[in-house]
């Protein structure tokens, strides 16, 4: 009776699993589009704005970036139409770890800004 709850609650975490990761598709999907009309946005504040002769190596970031969550889009879209669970898996981490990676230079774009202004 045990080993039955047993497996019933690890079929239910399994499920969870998949169902979580359809989920991460679809946020990275959303989100890094967004994000993409983000870094565009600032370039071209960059270009006509007050912020023209601020940092010039940060717009080109921001260029780079866009493209990485372009990359991050495209990948999730992929992971999201596969069928097959384990190449799903596959794509759904890289699609997470460009992700993170355009984050992480976003981040360190907005400490360069953030730092050039004070």
């Amino acid at each position: 009776m045990a080993t039955k709850s047993k497996t019933n609650s690890l079929d239910q975490a399994s499920a969870e699993n998949v169902r979580l990761g359809g989920d991460l598709c679809i946020h990275i999907f959303s989100v890094s589009s967004a994000m993409v009309g983000a870094c565009m946005t600032v370039i071209v504040l960059f270009q006509f704005g007050e912020l023209r002769n601020l940092a010039p190596a940060a717009d080109n970031a921001l260029a780079v970036d866009a493209l990485l969550f372009l990359v991050a889009c495209g990948t999730s879209y992929f992971a999201i139409r596969t069928k097959e669970q384990e190449k799903r898996d596959r794509i759904e981490r890289f699609a997470d770890w460009i992700f993170l990676l355009a984050l992480c230079i976003m981040a360190g774009v907005c400490f360069i800004v953030a730092y050039e202004l004070i």
